[in-house]
């Protein structure tokens, strides 16, 4: 069992780090963990434009491994003709102290 916190917002995250009420919370709830992996559906979608840009946090008060350290800057980890995930700063639970870069450890599922 692991809590997990998903928050988006608008544009990218950078200086948002540690600011909570410039995120929206979409997911709250303790998942299942099976063989390490982790999966999460949110119960609605997050809409995203064309070309926009949408920054996600994914958080659990509990040390987890779906990250990996991630080099310098803001980098493409995985891409296709229609989404691309970048790496980000580590912050702390709950957007307490932000870290060096780190790659997200899983996979986007998404619907056109």
């Amino acid at each position: 069992e692991l809590p997990v916190e998903i928050y988006t917002k608008i544009g990218s995250s950078v200086e948002s780090e540690m600011l909570p009420e410039k995120w929206t919370l979409v997911f709250n709830k303790t998942v299942t963990v099976i063989d390490e992996n982790v999966h999460v559906e949110l119960d609605f979608p997050i809409r995203i434009n064309q070309n926009a840009i949408q920054g996600f946090y994914i958080t659990t008060p509990i040390d987890s491994t779906y990250n990996s350290p991630g080099a310098e800057g803001s980098n493409v980890i995985v891409e296709d003709e229609n989404i691309s995930v970048f790496s980000g700063k580590l912050s702390g639970y709950h957007f307490d102290g932000v870290f060096n870069f780190h790659k997200f450890q899983g996979n986007v599922y998404y619907n056109m």
